[in-house]
């Protein structure tokens, strides 16, 4: 049975936007309540189980991203790979860039 709701049958959502402050190099005890790309595949699987949709190519916009003080690659490059590398549900992941103009249909 389908969830109702946002993303359950007859559903109008057509994107989302949800933080992922984090990369996965981050340990859980240091979350506090925010979230890595692992916890936030795992969120997002969990979702689509619960609305029993398919979510392949659903547009899924990528927000309030931490800074680093350190040198290399940038956290939202490393965040975006991660979130590549584990994506098996087809999700489209756009990383919220500042001063990026989006536009969902």
């Amino acid at each position: 049975m389908a969830a109702n709701g946002p993303f359950g049958a007859g559903s109008s959502a057509t994107w989302m936007i949800i933080e992922c402050s984090y990369d996965n190099s981050r340990a859980d005890a240091q979350l506090f309540g925010h979230m890595t790309p692992l916890w936030l595949l795992r969120e997002l699987r969990a979702l689509k189980t619960q609305a029993g949709l398919s979510m392949k190519g659903f547009p899924v916009l990528v927000s309030h991203i931490k800074p680093v003080l350190t040198q290399g690659e940038a956290v939202e490059h490393r965040i975006e790979a991660q979130l590549g590398a584990g994506n098996e549900e087809g999700f489209r992941f756009i990383i919220a860039r500042q001063g990026a103009q989006i536009a969902f249909p």
